[in-house]
């Protein structure tokens, strides 16, 4: 898994910008706040660049593996976007 977060950049979501930017199904954006492999601001860069956000959600302290430590927050968000997009 290492191998994969080196080897992942911000040119990797610059490749599909535009295929982002077309997207049209509701998104919600769940980040950790803490996570050293991918910081913060891509979660805002993501927020600037879909169309169809229905929630950001920064997970204080949440790290890589938050869903793992806080399940019910992300199948807590998950339950609202599928409710309102069944």
């Amino acid at each position: 898994m290492y191998d994969y977060l080196a080897a992942t950049s911000k040119a990797d979501l610059l490749a599909v910008e535009a295929e982002l930017r077309a997207l049209e199904a509701p998104v919600a954006i769940l980040w950790g706040t803490d996570d050293p492999f991918f910081p913060i601001g891509g979660a805002h860069w993501l927020r600037d660049h879909l169309r169809s956000i229905e929630a950001v959600v920064e997970v204080e302290g949440g790290r890589v593996f938050w869903p793992e430590e806080r399940p019910e927050l992300l199948a807590g968000t998950l339950r609202v976007l599928w409710t309102r997009h069944p």
